[in-house]
């Protein structure tokens, strides 16, 4: 009887280097081929499923954290008036295109309003006593400032705990001597330590939030209109200074906060 001629034997003869394969010299046809399209299925149910978790996890890592009477509006974009296009931008950076990158071209931003319990955003520096001016701020260790100061200045693993109405909120000063902490609207009594360092106390108050925060898809650097603007764009600032037995008392100096 005739041997039947397989194409596929064929074909995977000349793949390896010339050498003929019989019609029984590979698996079945169903065993190679027929599956595949159950591997396309399994894949395509695979990113059905994976797709919406990825969408819900980045959803909840971009949401902000909302308190007690906190609220969440949508209103047009401040930046396009709701168009969703920038023409200067596209004139400026063409490649950029004309999409508005406050909003990326939806023309809708939500608007985070701030409760009374919504916290302010504290950035903070420890520094030495010695080494500042009566004048001197947090504006001058802020790190994306140029530094005024060499890093002798600020002190590292300084202890800050912020007291208020039996609760307390600490704060510990990295290697270069920064710190931050999240406070709702109180009176605080603040005490910092540090090894070598004489204590510094102080009291000041945290007021609530009264300015909208936008969520905005894109950083954008704005100059505040006034001290309540800037504590809901970018909190306060505050500088610590912690000086040793025998010199001046340190201080504690509060400030507007700033890109």
């Amino acid at each position: 009887m005739e041997a039947i001629q397989c194409p596929l034997a064929a074909e995977i003869g000349l793949r390896n280097g010339g050498s003929r394969l019989s019609a029984c010299d590979h698996p079945p046809f169903g065993k190679t081929m027929g599956n595949r399209p159950y591997r396309v299925l399994w894949f395509g149910l695979a990113a059905a499923l994976i797709f919406p978790i990825v969408f819900w996890a980045k959803q909840r890592l971009t949401a902000p954290t909302l308190y007690e009477g906190d609220k969440i509006e949508v209103r047009a974009c401040r930046e396009c008036g709701g168009t969703g296009k920038d023409p200067e931008q596209a004139r400026d950076y063409p490649q950029l295109g004309d999409r508005c990158p406050a909003c990326a071209g939806e023309g809708k931003v939500d608007v985070l309003i701030p409760g009374p319990n919504h916290p302010t955003l504290i950035r903070g520096a420890v520094a030495a006593q010695a080494a500042l001016t009566p004048f001197s701020t947090y504006d001058e260790f802020r790190p994306i400032a140029r530094p005024q100061h060499d890093n002798a200045t600020l002190i590292s693993a300084a202890k800050i705990v912020f007291s208020t109405s039996g609760k307390h909120f600490e704060a510990a000063a990295d290697n270069g001597g920064h710190f931050r902490v999240e406070l709702p609207p109180e009176h605080y009594s603040l005490e910092c330590s540090a090894a070598g360092y004489v204590s510094t106390k102080a009291d000041f108050d945290v007021g609530a939030l009264t300015e909208p925060i936008w969520q905005e898809k894109a950083h954008i650097i704005r100059e505040p209109r006034t001290i309540a603007e800037a504590q809901s764009l970018y909190g306060f600032g505050l500088l610590v200074a912690l000086s040793r037995s025998g010199e001046p008392a340190g201080f504690v100096r509060l400030s507007e906060g700033a890109p």
